[in-house]
């Protein structure tokens, strides 16, 4: 037998009363309350058959959910599930019609408005037999505990950028400090040695040999040349810094500005150039030369004594400058960090610079649309800058 739920319940549906009989009369006033306390009750109630098919329910599934009885009655119960939920809520409905009373079970429902709300269901076995389920509406629940835990984890996310931050500035102050420390050599070294010369040259030139004097004055004009690429090194790392620094493009004939470099550099009878003939290319000359004369003093500065390699590979589509040294080389763990601001090599020694000069070739390449990187070799370091034929818009 099938008891339909709420105040306006069909008659026919309740058993039949005989008046002399107090044990019905009894089950009838029962019967009578647990209609109207479903028809009051802000929980939404339903009997279905061990199909899940419903055959009652209670106002409160209109007020919730938007359906009326007359559409429920009928409709497969699980029908009405959100399908990510569906396993779980037929689990516990096979539960239920086992005999296993089913509390607590947390799913979504869709309304008649084709939105989801958060019901809380219990389901007992009753008589007939009939799977007997009340629901409760916990939408505004779940939603703040979404919206805490949604809430719990931009706040963590914030707390970790926050802390990457904090990472960032220290290692920021720690490259500072770093570059601080090089540059301050790279500076005193040169202002050392000139003002050395200058001195000695003031007081006792008229006392020195020719050849001594031809000496110093070269070490001045060496150091004075040193002092200006320190400086011009430092004017453009503030400008990278913030991000001034630009590329000011002119057709280039690479070989000859390779070539160029080379003769001017302290370790040119060292270095030799294989290339092409002619290499043309939209560049920054200055760049460019900045570019070439870093790579050869980073050679020079890790292998002082050996052989150095410049080649010049180009394509239609782009020029590749590689320099090779037969220095210690440079670990594999390291090849990505050759490029890094501030980075410095441990072979070089304390005093190897200020870990900038390579951080510009990288940064010169980019400027250009290109890109540097160490190549690994197994003897050595071979650094490469790879620059497009044509720079793109």
């Amino acid at each position: 037998m099938t008891t339909q739920l709420g105040r306006d319940a069909d008659v026919d549906d309740r058993l039949p009363v005989d008046q002399n009989d107090l044990a019905r009369t009894a089950t009838l006033s029962t019967a009578d309350g647990l209609h109207s306390f479903a028809a009051a009750s802000p929980d939404l109630a339903c009997i279905t058959d061990l199909q899940g098919v419903i055959t009652s329910t209670n106002q409160a599934w209109r007020s919730v959910l938007g359906w009326t009885r007359h559409e429920l009655v009928g409709y497969p119960f699980l029908d009405l599930v959100h399908e990510d939920d569906l396993d779980r809520a037929r689990a516990a409905f096979d539960e239920a019609r086992a005999g296993r009373t089913v509390h607590d079970l947390t799913t979504r429902w869709t309304t008649a408005d084709h939105e989801w709300r958060w019901l809380s269901w219990s389901m007992t076995l009753g008589p007939g037999p009939h799977v007997y389920a009340s629901g409760r509406d916990l939408t505004d629940r779940v939603q703040q505990q979404l919206e805490t835990a949604r809430r719990a984890v931009e706040l963590r996310a914030e707390l970790d950028d926050e802390r990457a931050t904090v990472a960032e500035l220290r290692e920021r102050e720690r490259r500072k400090d770093t570059y601080l420390s090089a540059v301050s050599h790279e500076l005193r070294t040169p202002v050392t040695l000139i003002q050395g010369a200058v001195d000695t040259l003031g007081s006792d030139w008229h006392q020195l040999p020719a050849d001594e004097v031809a000496e110093l004055e070269t070490l001045v004009v060496d150091q004075t040349q040193r002092l200006s690429r320190v400086i011009a090194e430092l004017l453009d790392v503030d400008r990278l810094s913030r991000g001034q620094l630009t590329a000011v493009l002119d057709p280039v004939e690479l070989v000859a500005l390779v070539q160029e470099v080379i003769d001017a550099s302290p370790a040119s009878d060292r270095v030799s150039l294989v290339a092409p003939d002619e290499v043309h290319l939209q560049a920054d000359a200055g760049q460019l030369q900045h570019v070439v004369r870093n790579l050869l003093e980073n050679a020079d500065k890790y292998a002082p004594e050996g052989a150095v390699c410049v080649t010049i590979d180009a394509d239609r589509r782009c020029v590749r400058i590689g320099v090779r040294d037969q220095g210690p080389g440079i670990p594999t763990t390291s090849l990505e960090r050759v490029f890094e601001p501030f980075w410095r090599g441990d072979s070089a020694g304390a005093s190897a610079g200020s870990g900038m000069g390579l951080a510009l070739v990288a940064e010169f390449a980019r400027l250009h649309g290109g890109r540097a990187w160490a190549e690994p070799v197994s003897r050595g370091a071979h650094l490469i800058v790879e620059l497009p034929v044509e720079v793109p818009a």
